[in-house]
């Protein structure tokens, strides 16, 4: 029996340690910049002024700065006048992901939750995600 173990035990550590190697794999592909998510959800109070959008980049390494430019699809945004939306975006050197920071004037809010903002990205020199170029940003104003 202390035979069987002494070979079972090694055996299922060497499986464990192989198992643990293939979740740490880095991205391959080629570099890509996108939205974190696709979908976003705000609850907007009289005190609020703005809304933070995570930006990230998709690699397996840091690149240089990365510039994208942000375009608000005016066909599917219903709340132009209480936003204020800059036309462009940095990932810096050496960094993964950035916050595109929207302004957003309570007053000019439609009530309830029926403020929608949609962006797009576009970028020279770096692909745009295709799943995740594109987010749509629901404003409840509160």
């Amino acid at each position: 029996m202390k035979k069987t173990v002494n070979y079972i035990f090694p055996l299922v550590c060497l499986f464990m340690l192989v198992s643990c190697e293939k979740e740490g794999k880095p991205y391959k592909g080629e570099p890509q910049i996108a939205f974190a998510l696709k979908t976003y959800t705000y609850n907007v109070s009289n005190a609020t002024n703005s809304v933070s959008v995570p930006v990230q980049l998709i690699a397996d390494a840091p690149q240089g700065a990365i510039n994208a430019t942000v375009n608000v699809d005016a066909g599917s945004t219903n709340c132009s006048s209480a936003v204020s939306v800059p036309n462009a975006v940095t990932i810096d050197s050496g960094r993964f992901t950035t916050n595109l920071v929207i302004g957003v004037t309570h007053a000019n809010l439609n009530a309830g939750n029926a403020n929608k903002l949609v962006l797009n990205l576009s970028a020279a020199g770096i692909k745009v995600s295709g799943s995740y170029g594109t987010v749509t940003i629901t404003l409840n104003k509160q």
